[in-house]
């Protein structure tokens, strides 16, 4: 008897008969643990874990890693065709603008006078 009680599992255990947990306080337990991380968690959100619209922000949001991998790629190919499409166009006036906006900081050297606070 007592090795077959051994053999039950425990009722904390992660992988115990799902059906017996609650999958909805499960949810929001986990999206709880994922704005520790992130320190963003809306009101909106709190104890909707399960909600459908919940989903839909939080994946609008955090985007998979392979869509973000490809968007990466993609801006890698996509801001030379930019640059040497738009940049020839407003580079007199980009020269201007950092002509006359530059400003001496000892040490430092000529900067742009908007980044000195």
């Amino acid at each position: 008897f007592s090795i077959g009680k051994a053999l039950l599992p425990k009722s904390n255990n992660p992988y115990y008969c799902r059906s017996r947990r609650n999958m909805m306080n499960d949810m929001s337990v986990e999206l709880e643990k994922v704005a520790s991380h992130t320190h963003f968690l809306p009101d909106s959100w709190r104890g909707k874990g399960w909600d459908d619209k919940t989903k839909k922000e939080f994946s609008a949001m955090f985007q998979y890693k392979a869509n973000h991998f490809a968007m990466e790629v993609a801006s890698i190919v996509v801001a030379p065709i930019v640059l040497c499409v738009s940049l020839p166009r407003c580079a007199d006036e980009i020269c201007k603008f950092v002509r006359e906006s530059k400003v001496e900081v000892g040490g430092v050297g000529d900067v742009v006078g908007f980044s000195t606070f």
